[in-house]
């Protein structure tokens, strides 16, 4: 199919069942819409090709993730005392109808429609649609953002759970943060995260997924083949991942390396200093990669 083609929503719907989405499915969806190609009638009837596919007894859950809200004292650029207090006079506080997603165009999209509910999260908040959408969006928890209490955490529970990466890979795939929530991974737990309430109050969480650059090695720390199937959703190439499998092989593949997934970009604040809780020689040290965590600097 050429790129001027469009794609229509049965295309789509087609498409999305040959690559094993079934009725009633439970999917967390990671989108880059551009990669999808030209859509009949605009990118809002892919959204509508996925409601198709799943039916009336299926929910799709999409990140539609805020970060206007947070504590610029927090970004890795450390501002001066006076661009600082200027800085947080334009924060502005999660509105859960106003707030953008930071997550791409589809979710805006989702969070926009009418028949979804989003959760309202400061920072990590999801838009879903579908027959089990109030299951996954009530009552979560603020801390511990990415862990059982939030919507991908009760999917797991349910165990039943499937995720959707379409033109985008595992940097974008959230459930691994909540393997790192599973495994009790410290640079996971240690962030305390400060973050505007209102015009007058800043308030603390606890317990998030931050980093997520370094989560293409997972594929070098577990065995993908028997979680995913690859295919085609208009021109992207798709991933259908069996969500709990996958989490739970992620899991206990960070409990034996929890420092695994790190980054490797020296200005990442998060992944520097859970680089130093596990004893990681400096990215700047040739080969780093191969030493030992707890071997000593000098041997």
């Amino acid at each position: 199919m050429t790129k001027r083609e469009l794609h229509t929503i049965e295309n789509l719907r087609s498409d999305l069942r040959m690559l094993g989405i079934k009725n009633g499915a439970n999917l967390i969806v990671h989108a880059s819409l551009r990669s999808i190609g030209n859509v009949e009638g605009g990118y809002r009837n892919f959204l509508q090709a996925l409601l198709l596919a799943v039916g009336e007894n299926g929910t799709i859950i999409v990140p539609a993730f805020y970060y206007g809200a947070l504590d610029p004292a927090a970004h890795t650029i450390q501002l001066e005392k006076d661009e600082l207090k200027k800085a947080r006079a334009r924060v502005k506080p999660f509105d859960i109808y106003l707030a953008p997603s930071a997550e791409g165009a589809f979710g805006d999209i989702v969070r926009l429609d009418p028949r979804s509910i989003r959760t309202d999260h400061p920072a990590i908040s999801w838009a879903v649609i579908g027959a089990k959408s109030r299951e996954f969006t009530d009552y979560t928890a603020i801390d511990d953002a990415d862990g059982l209490e939030s919507p991908i955490g009760r999917l797991y529970s349910k165990g039943n759970g499937q995720i959707l990466l379409i033109g985008v890979d595992h940097t974008s795939n959230t459930s691994i943060h909540l393997a790192e929530s599973l495994a009790g991974c410290h640079h996971y737990f240690d962030e305390v995260i400060r973050y505007k309430a209102n015009e007058t109050t800043w308030r603390t969480f606890k317990g998030c997924g931050g980093c997520s650059r370094g989560f293409y090695k997972i594929r070098g720390m577990i065995d993908f083949t028997k979680y995913e199937h690859k295919g085609k959703i208009g021109n992207a190439l798709t991933y259908l991942v069996e969500q709990k499998p996958f989490v739970d092989a992620a899991k206990t593949a960070l409990e034996k390396t929890p420092w695994g997934l790190l980054c490797d970009k020296p200005e990442c604040r998060g992944c520097t200093k859970a680089r130093e809780f596990f004893g990681l020689p400096p990215l700047e040290e040739k080969e780093y990669h191969l030493r030992h965590p707890w071997a000593k600097k000098d041997s």
